[in-house]
């Protein structure tokens, strides 16, 4: 589907308050165009196991993705979330959290490309998770646009108004950036074996501490802070291909070079997250790991 030049959202999987008992199970969002919305794909209230993946989500004016609940009265929360293998560029805000009630929500964003958000890439943002787990795993986020001070993935969930944080456990993923790279406010994430470059300047704030990509192994002794030697060429616009069969992003930026330290750099996660950008599309996917270990990022070097 191509949803376009909404007032409001282009994809809303939503439960609208002031209906108690409504509920949305095991929704599948898949290879969807979704541009210049307000905001490209909202996941609402009691919808759960929503999955969203191959879909290219971009020039939204507010968010690309935003899971949330309404402030109105309980009306249950997104729980089991899946956004996976898309991707997502050109919003202010590329994917988003919010909740206005103490909810447990849970979900995973996974082996996704972002670029160029003009503010976050990713946020998790102020609520009361209570306490909610998101694992943010093999993503790659590119940004030479934004020129945001709270880094191009901020994880900022709590304040002292707020009693419960989440769970955020942020391993795997890439992140090129020229403005700060990554803003953990409050020191919240559990964090290992990601790639943060950022050529001059702070690459990561986390808990009033700051690091610059040559200082990452003090932030974190297993993350890695030099350029991640993508295969470069022309960023991705779209997906080509028919999933199940050959589906793949349209352009391979994001490949990993046979130089990159993102290779075998990575922590072994699993099922469901041994899948990767440039071959879970495929008739005969291609899983992690290809060679001792994960690579680190969207893409697994073949």
């Amino acid at each position: 589907s191509i949803a376009h030049d909404n007032y409001h959202e282009g994809i809303a999987i939503y439960q609208a308050w002031g209906y108690p008992g409504n509920r949305t199970n095991g929704v599948v969002v898949r290879r969807c165009t979704v541009y210049n919305n307000f905001v490209g794909v909202l996941i609402a209230n009691d919808s759960d196991n929503v999955t969203v993946e191959y879909c290219n989500i971009y020039n939204n004016t507010n968010e690309g993705v935003w899971v949330r609940t309404s402030p109105e009265g309980n009306n249950g929360y997104p729980d089991g979330f899946a956004i996976r293998y898309n991707l997502i560029r050109y919003n202010p805000i590329g994917f988003t959290t919010q909740t206005g009630l103490a909810t447990a929500m849970n979900g995973s964003i996974y082996g996704n490309l972002f670029y160029n958000n003009s503010e976050f890439d990713l946020c998790i943002s102020h609520g009361d998770y209570n306490p909610g787990t998101f694992n943010i795993y093999n993503n790659t986020f590119y940004n030479t646009v934004s020129t945001s001070g709270f880094g191009v993935v901020n994880i900022t969930p709590y304040t002292n108004a707020v009693p419960h944080a989440p769970t955020v456990n942020f391993k795997n993923n890439i992140i090129s950036s020229s403005a700060l790279s990554f803003y953990d406010h409050y020191g919240y994430a559990t964090h290992s074996d990601n790639l943060i470059y950022r050529a001059s300047g702070n690459a990561v704030t986390d808990n009033g501490s700051s690091y610059t990509s040559a200082q990452i192994t003090n932030w974190d002794n297993t993350a890695v802070g030099t350029n991640p030697f993508f295969t470069g060429g022309t960023l991705p616009t779209s997906f080509t291909g028919t999933y199940g069969t050959n589906m793949v992003p349209n352009t391979a930026y994001f490949a990993l070079g046979s130089a990159s330290p993102a290779i075998n750099a990575g922590a072994t996660l699993g099922s469901s997250y041994n899948g990767c950008i440039n071959g879970a599309g495929l008739a005969t996917p291609i899983t992690r790991p290809q060679e001792a270990a994960y690579d680190i990022g969207a893409y697994e070097y073949v």
